[in-house]
């Protein structure tokens, strides 16, 4: 449970600790607001980028998924006839659906991924907007 918490800042701490440089940079030639926005604009457009990358690749996967899953349900099939005609129970169905538990897992991973990022980015955004105050104490 605590690592719900932990984990976030934890990540915000080390995000400022990167962006730190360009904030500073960045404070030379305008207000501190400004420079806190730009430096999370920075930081949203790599994760967007990251983001567009892995789901370009995601994309990819899913043109590809009725073949994919017409093949696994044949593989399921022969398998099934294998292990019946060895005197074995049918396991290629229970691996079918271990694969479709294993994809709405990954759903719902991401899903978590998601609320994960919005924390760190409010979570950044507080520690930038407070590292002045604890610098000067």
């Amino acid at each position: 449970m605590a690592s719900a918490v932990f984990v976030p800042i934890a990540l915000a701490l080390f995000l400022l600790a990167i962006t730190w440089p360009l904030l500073m940079q960045l404070e030379q030639w305008m207000p501190h607001w400004a420079a806190m926005i730009v430096t999370l604009l920075v930081v949203v457009l790599a994760v967007a980028t990251l983001g567009s990358v892995v789901s370009l690749g995601f994309a990819q996967v899913a043109d590809r998924g009725p073949q994919l899953g017409e093949r696994v349900r044949e593989l399921a099939r022969s398998v099934d006839a294998w292990s019946r005609s060895a005197g074995l129970p049918a396991i290629g169905t229970a691996a079918s659906g271990r694969l479709t538990g294993a994809i709405t897992s990954t759903v719902g991973y991401l899903r978590e991924g998601v609320g994960l990022l919005v924390l760190v980015l409010a979570f950044l955004a507080l520690a930038m907007a407070e590292v002045r105050d604890f610098e000067m104490r």
